[in-house]
């Protein structure tokens, strides 16, 4: 069932990267800045590769007092909280379902998505390629369409 659903994953990134291909051929639109952008994704790959690793390395009713502090980072970071500072095999199993690698042709099509191939304000302006958003005062930038009262930038 996996080898289906990665084979599909895969086909559906090759009909989106095609389509895409062949759209800037015929309409002359710019291509997303993906030589700057591979740097970033490669660097949050390792980062995410590294905290993978060491979750599968964990196991459970063996775990360190040197290995709860980086747990504790992790599931903050990942916001699912260690009960009672333990490390169990359900937190475990969550865990290693939200600490995964995307492909690094989804996540570029996904940045040339949100920002508009790159030409989007919020590219051109502040480098967000995936629409983030803002909620403390002087973070951000306020978007032109912003409802009246709505805090986010």
């Amino acid at each position: 069932m996996v080898l289906l659903i990665t084979w599909i994953c895969r086909t559906f990134l090759i009909l989106v990267i095609f389509l895409i291909s062949t759209r800037l051929r015929t309409r002359k639109i710019r291509r997303p800045p993906s030589s700057t952008s591979a740097p970033e994704i490669a660097l949050e790959i390792q980062r995410i590769e590294k905290e993978r690793a060491f979750l599968t390395s964990l196991k459970i009713g063996e775990v360190g007092s040197e290995q709860t502090p980086y747990a504790e980072r992790l599931a903050a970071l990942y916001s699912y909280p260690l009960k009672d500072d333990t490390v169990t095999q359900a937190w475990l199993d969550e865990m290693l379902k939200r600490v995964n690698v995307l492909p690094e042709a989804l996540v570029l099509t996904q940045a040339a998505n949100e920002s508009a191939w790159g030409t989007s304000r919020f590219a051109t302006q502040a480098n967000n390629l995936f629409g983030q958003w803002c909620y403390k005062r002087g973070c951000g930038i306020v978007p032109t369409h912003r409802g009246t009262g709505k805090p986010m930038k």
